[in-house]
């Protein structure tokens, strides 16, 4: 019984390969003997949906591009616009151009091609500067006769090596994909087209503003799309869709209206990105100052909201959001460990005004980490504006002065040790401006130890007190030992925040200064200054931070209001001492 059922199931398939080669056969001899008729049939159908001038060299039989129906390939396909002559940019140039139809619907005379195969060639969409289009070859739907959905022809499109361009020069628009092996099933069907689209192709640029630069630059574009278009509201969708760029995979879901007023919504989402590929993605000029960071772990997940018309001139909505969780952080030589924070980036601050990068702003929550072992945390930090970047930030920070003392490397300034917190709100642009900073907020250290080496002065067992108020520092409290002499000090700067880009000779330390028990023969070493400094190594942007400190102290005026219970210099000996020097 067995052996009956293997023999049966044998013959089928040998009489169904038997059938298939008889009707190929039938196939091949009719579209030899009829090659003239299918050529015109061919050009018929091209003109139909062209306006433009359509050649090509010949046809011959193809078995193997539309198996198991048949294929006509046409030779060195080209279509050119009325003006071709004028931008000599053809619209169509194709080496072979399969057209493929069902044998059946060949033998009984249906002979509207059902595939396209595109292989080898290029596609050129081009727009000049005046708004001409060279693809106005392509017929408006209304100079067509309708067709119903069994007779609406193509089911299959395929393009091998084809090289798509679209440039439009009045809108600085320019993209070109090189369409590798692709595939696109047509599904027709009542109220809706379904289209199944297997892509294998490379992005060779996608500038939505050539002045701007290109996205997605050179990289390997691969997915597996299954698109809908619904034709009652003109809305074209795609569902938690996968799409690969190189070796980073997107989850893509968007619906595009095509109606009177064509708009779009899209969201896409990645994981386990790396920042230098996030770099990647933006063109070069971006990518360079992404590039200035590094992050030692790639972002967990990334998520991005698009929205907005399409129309020329218009920009989208966007809104990206994405968390790093314990990664060592770099900016230029600068390290941060252990960091980890929430990212929020929107082109719309102002919802009065249009989307710009002028009106972006990035918003960090929840950071934390460390800076040279010293711990830090921020509830909220924004950066407005991304031409002139605007910082606003609120940072906690506590440290240890010998590490602070490894960063800042003053060669003028040794922290020895102590510790310290600092609960600062800073205000001011990122770029080198004269004014607009503004800095609050307070700064403790205790029991530091300091030397200040030009003048020979160490101060012990210190504890101080700062506040800053609107770019003002105040010295609430510090008592410390300088040589020996128990000293507390307060006072004010006015203004200093700002006068380390200003002219700093105009700023007025405001000093009023009390010892029990002052020993000016211990002091007299202040005196004498020394020019020698000490050579360290720290972060080299600090080397500007260092040298505005010590221009501050060289240039600004001193009013010091000074008392003592008892001054001790050699044998005179006074009490109840005050004075003032300026």
């Amino acid at each position: 019984m067995k052996r009956n059922w293997i023999k049966y199931t044998i013959g089928v398939v040998v009489v169904c390969v038997a059938l298939w080669i008889i009707a190929i056969g039938i196939a091949f001899f009719y579209i030899t003997s009829h090659k003239e008729k299918i050529k015109t049939l061919i050009r018929s159908e091209i003109n139909k949906r062209l306006a433009g001038t359509v050649s090509f060299d010949d046809l011959s039989t193809d078995f193997f591009q539309n198996f198991p129906g048949i294929s006509v390939d046409l030779k060195n396909v080209h279509i050119r616009d009325s003006l071709f002559s004028v931008h000599k940019r053809e619209l169509l140039s194709i080496k072979d151009l399969f057209v493929g139809f069902g044998i059946i619907d060949l033998l009984t005379g249906k002979k509207r091609p059902k595939y396209v195969t595109l292989s080898g060639g290029k596609i050129d969409l081009f727009t000049d500067s005046t708004g001409y289009k060279n693809w106005d070859v392509l017929k408006k739907e209304s100079e067509s006769k309708p067709q119903s959905s069994d007779q609406a022809g193509l089911r299959r499109v395929t393009f091998k090596n084809i090289d798509a361009v679209f440039e439009d020069v009045g809108k600085f628009k320019f993209f070109e994909i090189l369409f590798e092996n692709t595939k696109c099933k047509i599904h027709p069907g009542k109220d809706e087209i379904r289209f199944g689209m297997d892509n294998n192709s490379l992005v060779k640029s996608a500038a939505f503003s050539t002045k701007r630069g290109s996205y997605f630059t050179n990289k390997k574009f691969i997915a597996d799309w299954d698109i809908v278009y619904d034709k009652q509201s003109q809305k074209l969708s795609l569902k938690n869709q996968v799409v690969r760029f190189d070796r980073q995979s997107y989850r893509v879901t968007g619906d595009f209206f095509i109606s009177n007023d064509p708009h779009f919504e899209l969201s896409f989402e990645t994981r386990n990105l790396s920042l230098k590929e996030a770099a990647s993605i933006f063109p070069e000029k971006t990518a360079n100052k992404i590039n200035r960071f590094t992050l030692s772990k790639p972002i967990p997940r990334l998520q991005a909201f698009l929205f907005g018309p399409m129309k020329y001139l218009s920009f989208p909505t966007a809104k990206i959001d994405f968390y790093v969780n314990d990664a060592t952080l770099g900016i230029s030589t600068v390290q941060f460990d252990h960091c980890s924070f929430n990212v929020v980036i929107r082109n719309v601050n102002d919802p009065s005004k249009t989307p710009t990068d002028e009106n972006s702003v990035l918003q960090f929550t929840a950071v934390k980490g460390e800076w040279e072992k010293n711990q830090f945390d921020g509830k909220n930090i924004f950066i407005y504006n991304l031409i002139h970047p605007y910082l606003k930030c609120d940072i906690h920070l506590l440290f240890k002065l010998p590490q602070l003392d490894k960063a800042i490397a003053s060669p003028r300034l040794d922290l020895n040790s102590g510790d310290g917190e600092a609960n600062l709100s800073y205000e001011g642009p990122l770029a080198k401006t004269d004014t607009g900073y503004n800095i609050n907020g307070d700064v403790w250290v205790r029991n530091g130890d300091m030397t200040y080496t030009p003048r020979n002065l160490r101060f012990k067992n210190t504890d101080i007190e700062l506040l800053f108020q609107n770019g003002d520092m105040v010295v609430k409290k510090m008592n410390t030992e300088i040589n020996d002499n128990k000293i507390s000090i307060n006072g004010r700067v006015r203004g200093i925040v700002n006068f380390f880009n200003t002219d700093s000779s105009k700023a007025n330390f405001e000093w009023n200064i009390y010892s029990p028990r002052l020993d000016i023969d211990k002091l007299t070493s202040a005196l004498h200054r020394s020019t020698s400094t000490k050579k360290k190594d720290g972060y080299s942007f600090f080397n500007r931070f260092n040298n505005k400190i010590n221009r501050l102290f060289d240039d600004c005026n001193a009013l010091l209001n000074i008392q003592a219970d008892k001054l001790v210099y050699k044998n005179f000996q006074p009490t109840n001492v005050k004075g003032g020097l300026s």
